[in-house]
């Protein structure tokens, strides 16, 4: 019998959450380490600030946190930020749960489509938005000094 993945919502403060945000971070970091510096600081309202996220869920493989993704209000758009699964479990449809639940939370709120920002080094990432019915859109606040952005939405 397959190994079942729980996708539960949590608080932003999460330990576990906050866990796997950190260890997003130090995968994809560095793959764009070479374009942030002192001079070249990442805009405004690229972080998530506490008080924006919406919704936070994490996935969880036999009762252990191998995904994470969050849902913030952007202006008048729900964007996806965060979102990530651990290597050990990619491919294994762990991504996907975790997407239909934020587009779920989207839904309930009566948003019109949800958006999401990545990068041009995360490949993988961008075919998975594809597989997963997003669309390419131009990039938006605050992203716009970061040309190398891609953006995606998902109307409902």
């Amino acid at each position: 019998m397959a190994p079942t993945t729980v996708v539960k919502q949590v608080t932003y403060e999460d330990a576990d959450a906050q866990r796997l945000r950190n260890q997003m971070v130090e995968e994809i970091g560095p793959r764009y380490a070479d374009r942030e510096s002192n001079t070249q600081p990442l805009p405004e309202g690229f972080y998530v600030k506490p008080q924006s996220v919406e919704f936070v869920a994490l996935a969880l493989l036999e009762g252990e946190p191998v995904g994470h993704i969050l849902v913030r209000r952007l202006d008048n758009e729900l964007e996806i930020k965060n979102f990530f699964v651990t290597p050990e479990v990619r491919g294994k449809n762990v991504a996907s749960q975790l997407i239909q639940a934020a587009e779920a939370f989207a839904i309930q709120k009566q948003a019109r489509r949800i958006i999401l920002q990545t990068g041009d080094r995360q490949p993988e990432a961008v075919k998975f938005y594809f597989k997963q019915g997003y669309s390419r859109i131009a990039i938006y606040p605050p992203y716009t000094t970061m040309l190398y952005s891609h953006c995606f939405e998902k109307a409902f």
